[in-house]
């Protein structure tokens, strides 16, 4: 390549890059075969290394930086990488975007630690995925038999209008995940709904029934899937104690502030939860 096409980055990398074409040539004498791998052992990768980035020695770093043409250049110094805390491993299942993980690990980071090394100790792991079968075509699910809590960047259903006819119509539905962190804490209250075994609650259950009884006609739409069974009712109170907002919640807010209430004690007072 003439210096007249080359693109200005690589002209400011010369001082390190090389182009001088390398032929084979073997080397006979074994002692100089030595002397040569002993020369390359700082050039050879180890284990974590990437053959995708190149290391800069710091001075020419420096004269990059001066020269404002290393603003791209990823700093990374594993001394000063910080350790995931609780339940902060996720296990990726598909492609998934940054901008997706960044909104799971805002939403992990939400949930108090004692809460998150509880489920952790419990077996409970985060699962980010592309797309999720979960219920109504869901993005978000937890799964009771394997502890998962999985959140997708979109939800899918499949299926027919009647299964007993012949010439059904079927259909397919997807729904993009608007509100990742929210639906994390939603399958997270159900994972904490399971693990401390919150339908032996007598106490919540009667109050949940009280407020269930006398919800307004206007909001029985908003609020049918929650209505369906006691964990939705917890699992979305969760959510909103943690931080969620949606017109649900505020449907939820209105026609269950006991059971609001009742849960957000039981999270502060249980044993399990917040031990000494």
């Amino acid at each position: 390549m003439s210096d007249k096409n080359k693109p200005e980055e690589l002209k400011a990398l010369e001082p390190i890059l090389d182009e001088t074409v390398v032929t084979d040539s073997p080397i006979a004498n074994p002692a100089d075969q030595g002397a040569w791998n002993k020369t390359q052992e700082a050039h050879q990768l180890k284990d974590g290394d990437s053959a995708t980035h190149i290391g800069l020695p710091p001075g020419e770093l420096q004269k990059l930086q001066a020269q404002g043409k290393a603003e791209k250049f990823e700093i990374f110094d594993p001394a000063k990488e910080a350790k995931l805390g609780p339940l902060e491993n996720i296990t990726i299942d598909g492609t998934v975007s940054d901008q997706f993980l960044k909104q799971l690990r805002a939403g992990i980071k939400e949930i108090p630690e004692n809460e998150r090394r509880f489920l952790e100790k419990a077996g409970v792991k985060i699962v980010a995925k592309d797309i999720v079968n979960g219920h109504a075509g869901s993005p978000a699910i937890y799964e009771p038999g394997s502890k998962k809590v999985v959140v997708g960047m979109a939800g899918f259903l499949e299926g027919g209008d009647s299964p007993t006819e012949t010439n059904q119509t079927s259909f397919k539905l997807s729904t993009k995940n608007s509100d990742v962190a929210g639906s994390f804490k939603h399958e997270v209250g159900h994972a904490i709904f399971d693990t401390l075994k919150i339908e032996q609650l007598q106490e919540l259950k009667a109050v949940i029934a009280e407020e269930k009884a006398k919800v307004r006609n206007d909001d029985k739409e908003a609020l049918a899937h929650l209505l369906e069974e006691d964990d939705e009712i917890f699992a979305e109170s969760y959510a909103f104690i943690r931080g969620r907002e949606s017109p649900r919640v505020n449907a939820l807010i209105m026609n269950f502030p006991r059971t609001i209430a009742l849960i957000d004690d039981i999270l502060r007072t249980n044993k399990d939860l917040n031990p000494q």
